[in-house]
């Protein structure tokens, strides 16, 4: 198991099963990290984009702060999109 340093900060990066392997096990002891995690790993330009013009955040979406039916059809298709780059159902209800 590789932890939040090396994960998030370090210049030799893990391996993309390491990633996966810490998402999949839930290692994330604070919000902070998580959202780290899903920038840097996750979320693509034109996803992060498309959540600045909506004017939420990564925060907002995982605390359940975000109104409106439109929102909450973006927000069901980012999770399969992070869950399918994960390969496995980790976001979402």
């Amino acid at each position: 198991m590789i932890d939040l340093d090396k994960l998030l900060y370090d210049n030799n990066p893990p391996s993309w099963e390491e990633v996966v392997e810490f998402f999949r096990d839930g290692e994330f002891h604070e919000e902070q990290y998580r959202v780290a995690a899903i920038e840097q790993y996750l979320q693509t330009e034109e996803q992060r984009l498309e959540m600045f013009n909506r004017h939420i955040s990564i925060e907002k979406i995982m605390n359940g702060r975000v109104a409106g039916e439109d929102n909450h059809r973006f927000i069901d298709k980012l999770f399969s999109e992070w869950n399918a780059k994960l390969g496995f159902r980790c976001f979402g209800f």
